[in-house]
């Protein structure tokens, strides 16, 4: 403005240009404002003030030779200074300032209140006709309420599009409402490097369409990070649109997301398709990340990393939440779990999954977490999972859907010489067992009991399927098996391909056949392909009721080996 120190007055006056170096006397008078150039009218240029000619004075800037000057926020965009959106107005200069090629790089904007709005941050049309938002936004744990409706373009979100940036301590709520893809409570299209960070998304999204994203609608290529964020917001599905839903992450090209201390407490109408982290397939990494919501259907590219944890909910903090993590604020991170909203998210089990520290399954509620990982997708592979106490159970661990395998247990379960009583009732799906399904897992010093019930084939007291090379060690059967069907194994239902080899083990338990009479029944082993089974040191100790054809190990024929196993049952009929 010029050198004339605390004198005079400056009213509805701008400059491109900020203060080079320490001029002597330079202007203290308020009144003038920092302006950038914009080659059409943006939004928040105000009424007209004054026409000079070849200047025209609008309440917020000036149009001097077809080129507006239009005032920025209070604050001067530094880390200690940002610029401040302190009301609606304030994010409507924002949102035009980036729409209109500002990306802010380098820069730092500050909520300062509550607000509610109804325009977006950037756009993007293609890879060429595109506005990015690439500054810093502190959102200082204050509430953007949206009203977004459907504007036939992808990416729908409070940011559209994202490059280079970071976003912190942000809450979105309100209402999002699109029929294109990648919809997004918070960014549409994320590319480069970004940080989304301490953000919550409480609103309500509308999804007539697919691919959406809680937090991130489509990474693209980028390397983004969402750390210490929930999603309890809705995802409805509108007409035939809800499929290929990610809670956190949408879709990617070939991002690698990095999802850190996170938690999915969304609700979900009408979705047909959703992952409760993302849509990422095997590509980035998840860290001490919970979900309430497993996933519904097969959302295609649905995340396969598999180290999220679903969570129990607490009103009091449990003894294995662990130690503090990070305070995020309105929400905390332990070793085992998330606190947000004064109810406390946390890992299934006590321990870590090591040898020395296994997972412990020490009641029902456990084992029903564990048999809810499993048949989500986690197979445990290399970990394991430790029974400490006798429990009864209802459920299955592994999905068999009709004959088709579809979830493994791939871990190591040490039953630890613990009974578990189970009652299993028929489901018209083959290989009814405690494991119903196990690919390349070992399961030890376990007892099964109770009542097993099946009108299908390949029923067993332990193992429905067994695929791979897997080892079944001092493991005892008392449960009784009724069936109305037939090839049915003691320990193993079936043994397709495997090499399985089943040691110190013993069937005690009984076979009753329901109806007619039931035949093809294998004491120690049930089923097979082209199986190569080894038994060592083994009995068959059952008994048989309305059973027309028995051997200790069934179709095994002249596969595999058995070493010291004895049998108290002779053979009847010719399985």
């Amino acid at each position: 403005m010029g050198l004339m120190k605390d004198k005079g007055t400056i009213t509805n006056c701008y400059y491109v240009n900020p203060q080079v170096g320490e001029p002597r006397n330079a202007c203290t008078v308020s009144g003038y404002k920092h302006v950038y150039g914009f080659t059409t009218a943006p939004a928040n240029l105000g009424e007209l003030v004054q026409e000079y000619g070849m200047v025209k004075a609008y309440k917020n800037g000036i149009l001097f030779g077809d080129t507006y000057y239009v005032a920025t926020f209070t604050g001067t965009g530094t880390e200690d200074d940002p610029y401040i959106i302190g009301n609606e107005d304030d994010w409507m200069f924002f949102s035009s300032n980036v729409n209109n090629g500002n990306n802010f790089s380098g820069k730092f904007v500050k909520l300062t209140a509550d607000i509610n709005v109804s325009s977006t941050v950037g756009y993007r049309v293609s890879d060429t006709d595109n506005k990015t938002f690439s500054g810093t936004f502190l959102g200082d744990g204050h509430t953007i309420t949206v009203t977004l409706d459907n504007d036939d373009s992808q990416g729908l979100a409070l940011f559209r599009y994202i490059n280079g940036a970071t976003i912190k301590g942000l809450t979105v709520a309100g209402t999002i409402a699109s029929n294109q893809n990648h919809m997004s409570g918070l960014v549409g299209f994320a590319d480069g490097t970004n940080l989304i960070e301490n953000c919550i998304v409480t609103a309500t999204l509308n999804v007539s369409s697919n691919y959406a994203g809680g937090f991130v609608g489509h990474g693209l290529n980028s390397n983004t990070t969402i750390r210490g964020c929930v999603f309890a917001g809705t995802f409805n599905g509108v007409g035939e649109g809800g499929g290929n839903i990610g809670s956190i992450w949408g879709w990617g090209d070939n991002a690698a997301p990095t999802l850190e201390n996170c938690l999915e407490v969304g609700t979900y109408t009408n979705i047909t398709a959703m992952h409760p982290m993302g849509l990422q397939g095997n590509k980035g990494t998840i860290t001490n990340c919970y979900y309430v919501n497993p996933q519904v259907g097969e959302p295609r590219n649905a995340c396969t990393i598999l180290d999220e944890k679903q969570a129990y909910i607490f009103t009091t903090a449990p003894d294995n939440l662990g130690e503090l993590v990070q305070d995020y604020g309105a929400m905390k991170a332990y070793n085992n779990g998330i606190l947000f909203g004064g109810t406390y998210y946390i890992s299934q089990f006590k321990g870590i999954g090591t040898k020395d520290d296994p997972y412990i399954v020490g009641n029902e509620d456990e084992w029903m977490n564990f048999v809810s990982n499993v048949n989500n997708g986690h197979t445990y592979s290399g970990k394991f999972v430790k029974l400490t106490a006798d429990i009864a159970v209802t459920d299955q661990c592994g999905i068999v859907s009709g004959s088709t395998r579809e979830r493994a247990f791939s871990g190591t379960f040490l039953g630890d010489n613990h009974t578990i009583t189970v009652t299993l009732d028929n489901d018209d799906n083959e290989a009814l067992a405690l494991f119903r399904y196990i690919n390349g897992a070992t399961i030890k010093d376990l007892k099964v009991a109770g009542t097993i019930a099946s009108s299908q084939n390949h029923t067993s007291g332990l193992v429905g399927f067994a695929e791979g090379t897997n080892l079944i060690e001092n493991c005892i059967v008392t449960a009784t098996l009724n069936i109305s069907s037939n090839y049915a194994g003691g320990l193993v239902g079936h043994g397709l391909d495997s090499n399985t080899t089943i040691r110190g083990s013993v069937f005690a338990g009984t076979f009753n056949g329901v109806g007619e009479s039931r035949g093809n029944i294998g004491g120690i082993w049930g089923g097979t392909n082209n199986a190569t089974p080894t038994l060592e040191n083994c009995l068959e100790a059952g008994t048989y009721t309305n059973i027309s054809s028995i051997h200790t190990t069934r179709s095994m024929k002249d596969t595999g080996t058995i070493t010291n196993c004895y049998y108290v049952y002779p053979q009847l009929g010719d399985p």
